[in-house]
C-alpha cells in the first residue's frame, strides 16, 4: 500500500496544474465579491451550478494530500500531523487579525457616512449592542461576517485533515465512504458549526463541504486508475457534456428571462436556488463533469510538468532553440549544438517521437518559467547553478 501511495504521490507531485487551478479559483472568488463589477460576469458561478469555492475546496484537498501524504509515509503521523496544524493555526491568525481590521473598517464607514445599515449587511450588527461578545465569538469562529465564510471553512477542514489523511492512508474506500455519510447526515438532520447570533446562516457548513475535500485528496492518492479507466467511457462524456449544457441553460435562463421563458418551470425550480450552505448535490455533479471535460479535452494528463534531473541531452537541446532564437548571429557559434555529432540518421519514427519530446519538455519550460523544486533539490551546487542559467529567468 506504502509503495502505491508512494507511486502515484511521485507521478503528481509538484504538478503546477494544481497551483494553477487554486490561484484561478482564489482570483475567481476576489472578482465574485466586487460588486457591479463586468468581470464577475466571467467567473464560473454565471456559468454552471458549481463556483470558485467548489473548485478551490476540490483542489485544496487534492494539493494537501499531495504535500502532507508523502510526509505522513515518510516520517510518520506526528510530523506531518504538525506541519498541518501549524498551517492551520496560521490561517486562523490571519482570520483574527482579518477579523479586526474588518470590524474597524465597518464601524468606520458606517460612523462617517452615516449608514448604520452595513452593519447588518456585512452580518456584524451585535458590535453595537456588544462587541466584546461578538470579538469573543470571531475567536471561537462563530460570528459570520460576510465574506470571510472561505477563510472559516478552510481553517476547520485543515485543523481536521491530519485525521482524515491517516484514514485515507489507511483505509481509503472506508474513509470515503464515511465522508459521504457524513455529507447525507448533515444535510438530512441539518448538522453544523454553532453560529452567532443564535440562528445566524452558516455559510459554508464545514460537514458538507468536506466531501469535496476529502474526494480531491482521495483521487490524489488513489484515484489514478479510476480517473483513468472513467475517461475512456464515452457514454460518460456525453453525459457530462450533457449535464454542463443543461447547468449553464439554467444558470443563463434564471438570468435573461427571454431564455428562461424557453424552459420547463420544474426545471428550472429543480435547482434554482442553489444550495450552497451545505453543498447542494448538483453543484458536485457539475465540478466532477467539469473535470471530466477538461482532463479529457485538454490531454494535459501526458505532459510530464517536472523536467528529470539526469536529462541533460533534452537541456542542451532547449538552450540551443532558444539561443537561436533569441542571441545574435554572433554569439551563435558558440551555442549547444554548434559541434556537428557523427550519428546515424535516425528513422522518421524516432524523429517525430523526439519532436513530441521536445516539444512537451519546452511546454514545461513555458508553463513553469524553471526546473521543478524536485529537480533542485535532487542535484549538486554546480548542476543547480547551471539549471538556472539553462532556464532563463
Amino acid at each position: 500500500m506504502k509503495a502505491t501511495i508512494k507511486a502515484s504521490i511521485a507521478a503528481h507531485s509538484h504538478d503546477l496544474r494544481i497551483d494553477f487551478v487554486r490561484g484561478l479559483a482564489n482570483w475567481f472568488m476576489l472578482v465574485d465579491h466586487i460588486p457591479h463589477s463586468v468581470v464577475n460576469l466571467f467567473t464560473m458561478r454565471n456559468f454552471g451550478f458549481s463556483g470558485a469555492v467548489d473548485l478551490f475546496a476540490f483542489a485544496s484537498g487534492y494539493g494537501a494530500a499531495l504535500l502532507f501524504g508523502s510526509m505522513m509515509v515518510e516520517r510518520g503521523f506526528v510530523i506531518a500531523a504538525s506541519r498541518i496544524l501549524k498551517r492551520a493555526w496560521q490561517l486562523y491568525a490571519a482570520h483574527l487579525v482579518l477579523f479586526v481590521v474588518y470590524i474597524n473598517a465597518i464601524s468606520w464607514v458606517a460612523a462617517h457616512y452615516a449608514a448604520p445599515d452595513l452593519f447588518e449587511e456585512y452580518h456584524v450588527i451585535g458590535i453595537l449592542n456588544d462587541p466584546v461578545r461578538v470579538l469573543m465569538h470571531g475567536l471561537m469562529l462563530e460570528a459570520r461576517p460576510l465574506n470571510l465564510d472561505v477563510l472559516q471553512m478552510a481553517i476547520v477542514l485543515l485543523a481536521l485533515f491530519p485525521l482524515s489523511l491517516a484514514s485515507l492512508l489507511r483505509w481509503p474506500n472506508l474513509t470515503m465512504l464515511g465522508s459521504v455519510v457524513l455529507y447525507l447526515a448533515a444535510r438530512e438532520f441539518n448538522l453544523g458549526l454553532p453560529a452567532y447570533p443564535a440562528g445566524s446562516a452558516v455559510y459554508l457548513n464545514p460537514f458538507c463541504w468536506q466531501l469535496l475535500f476529502v474526494l480531491g485528496s482521495y483521487l490524489a492518492l488513489h484515484g489514478g486508475k479510476l480517473v483513468g479507466a472513467l475517461q475512456e467511457l464515452r457514454t460518460l462524456r456525453l453525459l457530462a457534456m450533457a449535464y454542463l449544457v443543461l447547468s449553464l441553460l439554467v444558470m443563463v435562463g434564471a438570468e435573461v428571462p427571454a431564455i428562461g421563458g424557453l424552459l420547463p418551470d420544474v426545471l428550472v425550480n429543480a435547482f434554482i436556488p442553489i444550495d450552497r450552505e451545505n453543498l447542494g448535490p448538483a453543484r458536485i455533479l457539475h465540478l466532477l463533469c467539469l473535470a471530466v471535460q477538461l482532463f479529457r479535452a485538454g490531454g494535459l494528463e501526458g505532459i510530464p510538468f517536472e523536467i528529470p534531473a539526469a536529462d541533460h541531452e533534452m537541456r542542451r537541446r532547449m538552450a540551443g532553440v532558444l539561443l537561436r532564437r533569441h542571441l545574435p548571429r554572433a554569439c551563435r557559434q558558440h551555442g549547444p549544438d554548434h559541434e556537428p555529432e557523427h550519428r546515424p540518421a535516425p528513422g522518421a519514427g524516432q524523429r517525430r517521437r523526439a519532436r513530441i519530446d521536445d516539444g512537451r519538455r519546452i511546454l514545461c519550460i513555458l508553463v513553469a518559467a524553471a526546473g521543478s523544486p524536485a529537480e533542485a533539490r535532487g542535484a549538486d551546487a554546480e548542476r543547480s547553478r547551471n539549471r538556472r542559467k539553462v532556464a532563463f529567468y
